[in-house]
């Protein structure tokens, strides 16, 4: 360890670089603020990634790759200058499709030298720099989280481990995600975890910051979607021998604003004067939802108001009352596909297949279409 106060760690969670809707470029650019050239970088011992780096899986020509390339660049470069070990994590696979392998290539073949691993697989490190022991776990590693902590058990049997002093994951435990859902998500044991760890479990996937004992929740780096209003950042601790230890939330304080203007049953003068007084608040290019009714006159007023705030660059969605449920929107933060049976055959492979890739890569499509009809020709 660099300083006698402890070991000194930041954890960085749910990053989602190439995001649809928060670009790359301004993601990034927030990433350097947080972690700048200076001496209180310098300070730090170690760097983890808890998943989620990469939002989807990116092609070499798409802009932000290059925004992303810079910044694995400059992370890297930082990390041998201070001295800073850098652990990376793979996250849930449809966000990061191991792209996160960039951070060891790059190391490598930019001869960087750079103290960092890269994990996506269930493992166990024993980083003897800081006679630590660390075990990383991906999200959907196995099907289930009970297979999952089965494999967690035979992996410490097979090391001689009763115990490691930290655990970075991907995935989710029941204080994140509201009690009347609790019995339609997977979701890990926090005791068992807790049971096995010595001091903290880092753990990336909900987009929340949460503690729970020992279990420390970062959130998501950036604002990605209405619904995420909370602050963000990344967590920074001190780990002391004494066990007094400090565990600080870094806000991200310039995180793209997605705003909520609540605009139900409001007359056209009401409905001004309160988009007016939020969007005064708003640096430009900020996304905004007016919510209201079916019904109501702000639902016919959408078209004036993008107008009247167009120098603005804001973008702008209608939020339509009734239509979703609070429960719904609430298990959608999860971002876990919920396991349906979907019976498959040359009738529907392709027509699943086809939604599926033009929700994530549609400029591709037309392409997967005619490799896809390809095969199910021959």
């Amino acid at each position: 360890m660099k300083s006698p106060d402890g070991l000194r760690w930041a954890n960085f969670s749910d990053i989602h670089l190439g995001h649809g809707k928060t670009p790359a470029s301004f993601i990034v650019s927030n990433l350097m603020m947080a972690l700048p050239d200076n001496e209180t970088t310098a300070k730090l011992d170690i760097i983890t990634l808890a998943g989620d780096v990469f939002d989807q899986d990116l092609g070499l020509w798409e802009d932000c790759s290059f925004d992303i390339q810079v910044f694995i660049t400059y992370l890297l470069n930082l990390c041998k200058k201070h001295d800073i070990v850098l652990r990376v994590l793979e996250g849930t696979p449809s966000h990061d499709w191991k792209q996160s392998r960039l951070f060891v290539h790059i190391n490598e073949h930019a001869n960087i030298g750079a103290n960092v691993k890269y994990f996506d697989t269930l493992d166990i490190e024993h980083i003897d720099k800081f006679g630590i022991d660390v075990l990383y776990i991906p999200d959907e590693y196995r099907p289930t989280c009970e297979q999952t902590w089965a494999e967690v058990k035979n992996t410490l049997a097979l090391r001689g481990l009763e115990q490691v002093d930290y655990v970075v994951m991907h995935g989710a435990f029941p204080h994140q995600m509201p009690e009347y859902v609790h019995n339609r998500l997977d979701l890990h044991n926090p005791e068992n975890y807790l049971s096995i760890t010595r001091k903290y479990i880092f753990v990336g996937h909900v987009h929340f910051h949460s503690q729970y004992k020992r279990i420390l929740a970062s959130g998501s780096f950036d604002r990605l979607k209405h619904g995420e209003e909370g602050a963000k950042g990344h967590l920074r601790l001190t780990i002391r021998t004494n066990g007094f230890d400090d565990i600080l939330f870094m806000e991200n304080k310039p995180a793209m604003k997605y705003i909520t203007v609540n605009c139900e049953k409001l007359e056209a003068e009401q409905v001004i004067d309160r988009v007016h007084r939020a969007v005064n608040k708003l640096p430009d290019r900020s996304y905004l939802s007016i919510k209201c009714r079916r019904d109501d006159v702000a639902k016919g007023m959408m078209g004036d108001l993008i107008k009247k705030y167009q120098h603005r660059g804001f973008i702008w969605t209608m939020t339509e009352t009734g239509k979703k449920s609070a429960e719904n929107n609430i298990v959608m933060s999860d971002n876990r596909d919920q396991i349906q049976t979907i019976h498959l055959g040359p009738d529907n492979l392709v027509s699943l297949l086809m939604d599926r890739i033009m929700a994530k890569h549609p400029v591709k499509a037309d392409r997967c279409r005619t490799l896809l009809m390809g095969v199910m020709n021959e």
